[in-house]
C-alpha cells in the first residue's frame, strides 16, 4: 500500500498505528458513503405508500430509485462494490464494525419499502425479496466494469472500472432495464415449465460430483479454514502434503491454485450440464434447471460457495481457455437463444453476463442457508421461490398470496 500511495511504511504508520487501525478506518469510510449515497437518499424517499398510483407503479418507483442510488454509488466509489460483495455474498458483519449499523439500517428501509408496496406477504418472502433486489441492483450497476462483460469471446472475472465510462443516455438505460427486469422479471409470462419433471432430471446426487485432485483438495480446504487471506503456499503445501517447491511444481502462485479450483469445477459441470440438458426439452426448462443444478452441486459441495465467494471478494482474474469458452458457448446456447427471440429479457450480447447472475443468485441464496442442513425437498422450494423472482419479478411476487404460481417457502 505505502508503494502504491508513494511513501515509505514508517510515513503510512504515521497515519495509521497498525493494519487493524487501517482496516478499521476502511470500514468506517465505506459505512459513511454507502449511508450518504444509499441509506440516506432511500430514507429521504420515504415510504412507498406517500407515492400515487397503483401497486404497480409503488413497486416500480421503490425499485427505481434504489437502483439510481445504488448506481450512483458505484458510479462515484465503483471500488466499493468489491466490498459491497461481502454482504451480497453472506458474511455478517460484527457489531463493533462500523459498517454493522449502516447495513441493519439499509436492510431494514428496503424491507419497509417492499412492505409497504405488498398486500399480505409472509415476512420470510420479503426478505427473499429485498435480497433479490440488493444482488440485482449491486450485480447490473456495475456489470460494465467487469472485464468482457460485453464480449461474449472473452468473458472474465475482473473487474475494472477504469476502464468504462457511461454517458447520460446510457446511465439512464442501464436503470430503466435495471428497473424492469427486476419488476417483471426475465421470463416472458407464455414461457412456462414443468417444475417437478425438471428438478427430478436436474437435480445432482453426490456420487456425480469429481474426485478432486488432491493440491485442489488442499487449496479448498485451507481457504475454508483460514480464508483466503491467509491461505499462504505454506499452509495449503502442508495439507497437501507437499513442500512448497513441490506445489509449485502445479501451480505459478496463490491466484492461480484457486482459478484451477475454480476451473475444475466449471469443467466438471459443463459435462454435468450437458447431459441433463439433452433431456430437457424446452429452453425454460433448461434454465430452471441451470438453477436446481447449481443449487444441488454447492449442497452436496459446500466448498464450491467459498471458493466461488473467495473469487469475487479478492478479484482475482480467470479467463476461460478459448476452447473452454467454445464449450460453453455451445452448452448454453439456448440462453443466446431465448435473448436473440425475446424469450429472456436483456441485451442478446449478455449471454455471459445472465449466466453468471443465474450463478450470483444461486450462490448468494445457498450462502444464507448453508449452515441450517436442510433437506433436499426445503433447497427446492428455495430455488423455486428464487427462480420465481428472477422469471415473474418482484411485482408478481408482492401481489399473490402463496399459489402455485407465487414465490412461498416455510
Amino acid at each position: 500500500m505505502a508503494k502504491q500511495l508513494g511513501v515509505t511504511k514508517p510515513a503510512l504508520y504515521r497515519y495509521f498505528r497498525s493494519k487493524e487501525e487501517l482496516l478499521y478506518a476502511l470500514d468506517a469510510d465505506y459505512a459513511g458513503r454507502m449511508r450518504d449515497f444509499v441509506v440516506q437518499p432511500m430514507r429521504a424517499h420515504g415510504s412507498a405508500r406517500s407515492t400515487h398510483g397503483t401497486s404497480s407503479d409503488q413497486i416500480w418507483n421503490v425499485v427505481q430509485h434504489y437502483f439510481e442510488s445504488v448506481f450512483t454509488f458505484f458510479d462515484e466509489h465503483p471500488y466499493h462494490y468489491l466490498y459491497f460483495v461481502r454482504t451480497l455474498l453472506g458474511r455478517r458483519t460484527r457489531s463493533d464494525n462500523p459498517c454493522h449499523a449502516v447495513l441493519r439500517e439499509h436492510d431494514a428501509l428496503l424491507l419497509d419499502r417492499m412492505d409497504d408496496c405488498s398486500g399480505d406477504v409472509e415476512d420470510s418472502v420479503l426478505l427473499m425479496i429485498t435480497r433479490y433486489i440488493t444482488t440485482a441492483a449491486a450485480f447490473w450497476t456495475t456489470e460494465h466494469y467487469r472485464s468482457g462483460a460485453l464480449n461474449d469471446s472473452r468473458p472474465s472475472t475482473i473487474f475494472e472500472p477504469e476502464r468504462v465510462q457511461l454517458n447520460h443516455e446510457q446511465q439512464v438505460q442501464l436503470i430503466t432495464s435495471g428497473t424492469e427486469h427486476v419488476v417483471n422479471g426475465f421470463v416472458a409470462a407464455s414461457d412456462r415449465c414443468d417444475r417437478e419433471a425438471v428438478e427430478r432430471i436436474a437435480w445432482i446426487h453426490p456420487e456425480e460430483l469429481p474426485q478432486r485432485h488432491r493440491v485442489l483438495d488442499a487449496i479448498t480446504e485451507t481457504v475454508l479454514e483460514v480464508g483466503y487471506g491467509a491461505a499462504t503456499v505454506e499452509r495449503i503445501a502442508h495439507r497437501a502434503g507437499l513442500s512448497k517447491s513441490g506445489l509449485y511444481h502445479y501451480f505459478t502462485n496463490k491466484d492461480d491454485m484457486l482459478a484451477e479450483t475454480l476451473l475444475e469445477a466449471q469443467r466438471h459441470f459443463a459435462a454435468l450440464a450437458r447431459t441433463r440438458f439433452a433431456q430437457l426439452g424446452s429452453h425454460t426448462d433448461r434454465l430452471y434447471g441451470l438453477f436446481v443444478m447449481l443449487a444441488a452441486y454447492a449442497y452436496h459441495d459446500p466448498s464450491t460457495i467459498i471458493v466461488d465467494n473467495w473469487l469475487r471478494e479478492t478479484n482475482v482474474e480467470v479467463t476461460l481457455p478459448p476452447e473452454q469458452i467454445i464449450e460453453i458457448q455451445r452448452i448454453y446456447e439456448f440462453v443466446s437463444e431465448m435473448l436473440v427471440d425475446g424469450r429472456l429479457a436483456g441485451d442478446p450480447h449478455q449471454g455471459f453476463s445472465v449466466l453468471t447472475y443465474i450463478n450470483v443468485l444461486v450462490m448468494q441464496e445457498m450462502s444464507g442457508i448453508a449452515d441450517y442442513n436442510l433437506r433436499q425437498d426445503r433447497i427446492i422450494s428455495r430455488i423455486r421461490d428464487l427462480y420465481r423472482l428472477f422469471a415473474n419479478g418482484v411485482s408478481s411476487a408482492l401481489h399473490h398470496k402463496t399459489d402455485q404460481g407465487a414465490v412461498h417457502h416455510e
